[in-house]
């Protein structure tokens, strides 16, 4: 069983990135505390197994968008087990993976609330992130196709001249029905 203090140090505070700690170590079966530093760092304890650790130290190495305020993105990240200079234990007890938000919560909704509002903070930049990439393989996929577009009508002509004629004809057609009809 390995002890291990983090600090990671970018921007990552009020981008949900403590709910994204909490969900990876909680995930790898970790216990510890993750919190904010007055100097807009955070501190992570965990004890576990050191390889599941070493897993959780990768995951929390994010790179988001660097220029995007509601994306994460760490810049660097110390790492120091038990026993070596710079570690410094938990700050607190704790019995699974908490988050520590500087203040006591009073009841098991609020603490549910809180977690879920960093949870949400991190849905609303991915799926912006997402729709992104979704706008520009729309882009991509204008361009394709007003460029097929243009091949078409210099090969057959333009399609809509070729719909409105067809049109006209369909339009006496059924004109021509309609009087023999009466």
């Amino acid at each position: 069983m390995a002890k291990a203090t983090i600090i990671a140090e970018g921007w990552i505070q009020s981008v949900g990135y403590r709910a994204f700690v909490k969900r990876v170590a909680s995930q790898l079966g970790l216990k510890g505390l993750v919190r904010n530093l007055p100097d807009g760092k955070v501190e992570v304890f965990c004890e576990g197994d050191l390889t599941k650790i070493n897993k959780l130290l990768q995951k929390m190495d994010y790179k988001g968008k660097k220029d995007d305020a509601l994306s994460v993105f760490v810049e660097n990240l110390s790492f120091y087990t038990e026993g070596e200079k710079g570690y410094l234990g938990p700050w607190k007890e704790y019995s699974d993976f908490q988050i520590d938000y500087g203040f006591e919560v009073q009841s098991p909704v609020d603490r549910a609330l809180l977690e879920n509002l960093e949870n949400g903070t991190i849905y609303v930049a991915s799926s912006r992130d997402e729709f992104g990439l979704l706008k520009d393989e729309f882009s991509m996929f204008r361009k394709e196709t007003s460029s097929n577009f243009g091949t078409m009508k210099e090969k057959y002509g333009s399609i809509s001249e070729e719909m409105k004629k067809m049109r006209a004809t369909f339009e006496k057609l059924a004109d021509a029905y309609i009087k023999r009809q009466k």
